[in-house]
């Protein structure tokens, strides 16, 4: 599977919009798309979301609980939040022959913000 920031990007967004209740729980098994599944794990694993995943082995499956977004996850989405900010921050990244990574897209939407706001390059 390869990773999608993208999608990583909308999950984040959604997440986000989550109300500050009781974490929320998906049963990988009743996920239909693995790819949603896997990348929701991986924003757990990457520090960008507060949750944990309980395995099981038995038939109701996995389950994974989502409760927010951490500092971190929240950082990255106030800078990638606009879809034009984050259109351009991809075509730079691209065009540059860059590898679209986490810590790029963050550099990159960084570096176009303070240009923005007329900040020195951080």
């Amino acid at each position: 599977m390869k990773r999608d920031l993208d999608l990583v990007r909308q999950l984040v967004l959604q997440i986000e919009a989550l109300p500050a209740a009781p974490p929320v729980q998906y049963r990988m098994s009743e996920i239909e798309d693995p790819m949603l599944s896997a990348h929701l794990e991986l924003l757990i694993d990457s520090g960008l979301v507060n949750g944990k995943i309980a395995r099981s082995h038995g038939a109701r499956g996995d389950v994974i609980s989502v409760e927010g977004l951490t500092w971190q996850g929240h950082e990255w989405i106030e800078m990638v939040r606009s879809q034009a900010l984050w259109n351009e921050t991809k075509r730079l990244v691209v065009e540059q022959g860059g590898a679209l990574t986490f810590e790029l897209t963050k550099a990159v939407a960084g570096k176009l913000l303070r240009a923005r706001l007329g900040l020195p390059p951080g």
